[in-house]
């Protein structure tokens, strides 16, 4: 059974979900930490900001290329300071998106998000396994 830290740690990362979904960040502090790394936006070359900002400028990027995006989750996994979830993203390329020109098509995206946070419950740091080869199929077919 998880306990009340694991039952948050995933609620905080359901959290990040939606607001990639509504674009809703006013509250992004509230479950982003100060000191958060997105090791996508590191390794992609696309950012080194931390924190709250960091996350504002990832959703930001990713829903002007990707309109109607949503998120299912299939699995999710937590153990003390970590969540790991596997999820479907789901939306509509409409914009260039790493040199691919704006399609229009509709794709679903499997990844894989691992997360970790702080004794306050806030998520530190973000790394994900895409299916990034399949995505760029189902925009280039």
């Amino acid at each position: 059974m998880a306990t009340e830290v694991e039952v948050g740690g995933i609620a905080t990362v359901q959290r990040m979900f939606r607001a990639i979904e509504t674009g809703e960040l006013e509250d992004a502090g509230e479950y982003i930490a100060a000191e958060y790394e997105n090791r996508e936006a590191l390794d992609d070359g696309r950012s080194e900001t931390r924190g709250p900002e960091e996350f504002r400028e990832t959703v930001g990027w990713m829903r002007g290329m990707f309109s109607e995006l949503r998120f299912e989750m299939a699995d999710v996994i937590s153990c003390g300071d970590r969540v790991v979830v596997v999820v479907y993203m789901i939306g509509k390329q409409t914009a260039p998106f790493f040199g691919i020109p704006a399609t229009g098509r509709a794709f679903r995206q499997r990844q894989v998000h691992l997360f970790r946070l702080n004794a306050e419950g806030k998520v530190t740091e973000h790394l994900a396994q895409r299916d990034d080869l399949g995505l760029r199929l189902q925009l280039t077919k």
